[in-house]
């Protein structure tokens, strides 16, 4: 955009709308990449590794790495039942398996994606594989042994009472709404005014605020960002442009 209008727009409240969103975007893809390549088979497994391959022809808004993990979240949900049998040994690999890559990868894991794009322009594998491979079995592992431990919690029926009943379960069904005002108001206006790491953190000590600080600094707009998801949904129009409802 800034090429075709000769201009430089940053990270104006119009622009924000085109650069940001990109995970709804994303998901979009996902949905279209499944929905075609259910329509070509109707095998779960061939259908799994053809939308797979499709994912990867490019890295837009994250595909290869989000697909993925949307494939993972289809899969869970046609095999729930093989999932609660098992759920206790799939809980404690799957913890493992994160907590091992974690160690071994020190946390330092590629942002990028393989895809075709760039090994034909390139003429090489980048990241190298097996960085890859650890990025999608963390995305796994990861998430399956978090759904593992809250349905494990959730075998205990004063935990699940707790857990039905409580704010934070309840935060849940705003994810949508959260995710929308925080890339308005988060990662844009703050993000243009508020700049921590340009000297050094919050008592100069950026451990601090990446470890402390910023989680709780996130977790309270989470709340305050809830509750404006909640005040929006009053509203008809506003429901409807900002939160898809009808």
């Amino acid at each position: 955009m800034n090429l075709c209008m000769g201009a430089f727009l940053s990270y104006s409240p119009f622009f924000v709308f085109f650069q940001h969103f990109w995970f709804l975007k994303s998901l979009f893809l996902c949905y279209l990449i499944a929905f075609v390549g259910g329509k070509l088979t109707k095998n779960i497994w061939i259908w799994g590794l053809l939308t797979l391959g499709v994912a990867h022809i490019s890295t837009t808004h994250q595909l290869p790495i989000m697909y993925f993990s949307f494939l993972i979240g289809i899969l869970l949900r046609y095999n729930f039942d093989k999932f609660k049998t098992h759920f206790k040994s799939v809980t404690v690999i799957s913890s493992l398996i994160f907590l091992l890559i974690l160690v071994i990868s020190h946390a330092d894991l590629p942002l990028k994606a393989v895809n075709y794009i760039d090994i034909i322009s390139t003429c090489s594998i980048t990241p190298p594989i097996c960085e890859y491979m650890n990025k999608l079995a963390i995305s796994a592992s990861s998430g399956l042994s978090f759904i593992g431990l809250c349905y494990w919690l959730c075998k205990n029926n004063r935990i699940e009472d707790w857990m039905c009943r409580t704010f934070l379960t309840d935060m849940g069904k705003y994810t949508l709404g959260i995710y929308i005002i925080q890339s308005i108001i988060l990662e844009t206006v703050m993000a243009e005014y508020i700049k921590v790491d340009s000297y050094g953190g919050i008592f100069s000590n950026l451990r601090f605020d990446i470890f402390i600080l910023f989680p709780l600094v996130s977790f309270i707009l989470m709340i305050v960002f809830t509750y404006m998801t909640k005040r929006i949904q009053v509203y008809k129009n506003l429901s409807f442009w900002l939160l898809g409802k009808k």
